[in-house]
């Protein structure tokens, strides 16, 4: 690669671009000024942008953030849908209590199976993440949708509390074993194996900070999670314990069916795992848009809190379904469509989760179909075999695509550094993009037309301290890595009138209009 020009060389260059230089624009540059890196036909477009000094190529003009996809609310059914129309009316947003109320479910329906053929089966294993920001409903949602859960297993506890407590006083009462908790939080992968060897093989970690869990807790277990994740194959836990000739601990699961919920703030998704980590594309992120509100939506729906005692009441009880009909047309055009899509140029991670989105959908189809179907769960058998209901394939086809949507908007996880550094410097700036995504909104110094977004001033930015930026070199540099990583996004004006002191504003990435498709359709201003 040619050696990059000098200062002046590039100012000459700009103004040859401009129309504005001295010499005729046609005849192009001087014969003694070096071949600019960007002119490197070797080049991508990214690498172009990063070396050229007139405006950037068309291809990299905008890079724009996919639109946070609409929680399908309307096209859910049953409980669910009850539930959620319900958190609405309660100040939730849908994709919080929904995410929420989807996790529950799952919960409650650990021993159902779907049979996609005479020798695939499916199990009801989610691992679903709401994101979203401080005070967007997580928690609320998550206590809402597991409070039916909690106060089932209490009225458990406390009547084995109380027949204990008998039969230490010396009464002739037979005591039932310990109940045990089909949610559980906090805890290492081998005591999770120990809780789920206990409980029939099925439950769901529960956590109001995920990033917690992914961080210290599974770090170095993130292939046996995987393994319990595919709810296909026993789950066997070795450790060596407190020594000796053999492994002190060893636990053996032989149907897992393990959830995972839990709610992660915008700048920890990362924490799911690297660009193409088959660990990252097993999640279900729902983005949560909006703030929630302090309102009274009643008491929860009937409908809910008696789908929710039924599964819980009948969770050891193996019940098959299979899939045909309309469903099953439904469900193989969509399958088809995940495929098809495999061939845009998405991220990594948004390829992985379409790879699993066949898999995904089948499960939330069977959770739906349970709760739906729960009135009449005194009627099936170990043998018996109900048909998914077209209607729920329909909404758990709308939840996928809804699912594969939100990963789009993901910002993703990598980016490329070539000393620590740049890892450093690159930190700063995903500190930068979280923070701006919670400022206020303005037009300063965009077009006529364009929509307000999230900005703030380098003073601003400066008085926060984002990123630790502590001194004005430093501020620049991190400003300066903002640009190039999300370029079109910086604005200025003049104070005080024509000119005047220029004032910067910083904006956060503007991102794509719902349903316009990569490289075309509308976009928000």
């Amino acid at each position: 690669m040619s050696k990059p020009p000098t200062p002046d060389q590039a100012r000459q260059r700009a103004e040859q671009a401009a129309g504005r230089g001295g010499q005729d624009h046609a005849a192009g540059p001087p014969d003694d000024m070096p071949p600019h890196p960007a002119d490197d036909p070797g080049m991508n477009g990214r690498a172009r942008r990063l070396f050229a000094v007139g405006p950037a190529d068309d291809d990299d003009a905008d890079v724009m953030l996919e639109a946070i996809p609409p929680y399908p609310a309307g096209q859910l059914v049953g409980p669910l849908r009850d539930l959620v129309e319900w958190g609405i009316r309660d100040g939730l947003p849908a994709a919080a209590i929904g995410a929420a109320g989807l996790a529950a479910l799952a919960t409650v329906t650990g021993y159902a199976e779907l049979a996609l053929s005479s020798t695939y089966t499916v199990r009801p294993a989610l691992w679903i993440t709401p994101v979203g920001n401080t005070g967007c409903g997580k928690s609320p949602a998550l206590a809402q949708a597991f409070a039916g859960i909690s106060a089932l297993y209490d009225g458990e506890r406390a009547a084995w509390a109380e027949q204990a407590k008998m039969a230490a006083e010396g009464a002739k009462v037979d005591v039932p074993p310990k109940p045990k908790a089909l949610t559980l939080g906090d805890v290492t992968l081998p005591s999770a194996a120990r809780w789920l060897e206990g409980n029939g093989g099925a439950g769901c970690l529960v956590y109001d900070e995920l990033a917690s869990m992914l961080g210290a807790m599974f770090a170095g277990d993130r292939a046996k999670l995987c393994e319990a994740w595919t709810a296909r194959r026993a789950l066997h836990i070795q450790r060596v314990g407190d020594g000796g000739a053999s492994n002190a601990v060893d636990i053996y699961v032989s149907r897992p069916v393990l959830s995972i919920f839990g709610p992660l703030t915008p700048d920890n998704t990362k924490e799911l795992g690297k660009e193409g980590d088959g660990f990252r594309a097993r999640w279900l992120p729902h983005i949560i848009d909006g703030q929630a509100q302090m309102l009274d939506g009643g008491k929860q729906p009937e409908t809910w809190t008696k789908a929710v005692s039924a599964l819980y009441g009948h969770r050891d009880q193996l019940r098959r379904w299979h899939l045909t009909g309309s469903a099953r047309t439904a469900y193989s055009l969509a399958c088809e469509r995940w495929k098809a899509e495999l061939g845009q140029p998405y991220p990594q991670s948004v390829v992985e989760a379409l790879r699993k989105a066949e898999v995904q959908c089948a499960r939330i189809a069977l959770v739906l179909a349970e709760s739906c179907e729960s009135e009449d769960i005194r009627e099936y058998a170990t043998d018996d075999r109900g048909s998914i209901p077209a209607d729920a394939m329909t909404a758990a086809i709308a939840l996928t695509d809804y699912v594969m949507d939100c990963w789009k908007a993901l910002p993703g996880s990598s980016v490329l550094t070539l000393s620590m550094a740049e890892e450093k410097m690159s930190g700063a700036v995903d500190e930068l993009f979280t923070w701006l995504e919670n400022r206020p909104k303005g037009t300063e110094g965009l077009p006529e037309g364009n929509a307000p977004r999230q900005r703030a001033t380098r003073r601003e930015i400066q008085r926060a301290r984002v990123g630790g930026a502590s001194t004005a070199a430093m501020l620049s540099a991190m400003l300066d890595a903002y640009d190039r990583r999300w370029p079109g996004n910086v604005a200025t004006i003049e104070q005080g009138g024509k000119g005047g002191r220029m004032r910067a504003f910083y904006y956060f990435p503007k991102r794509r209009s719902h349903g316009a498709e990569t490289g075309s359709g509308s976009l928000s201003q």
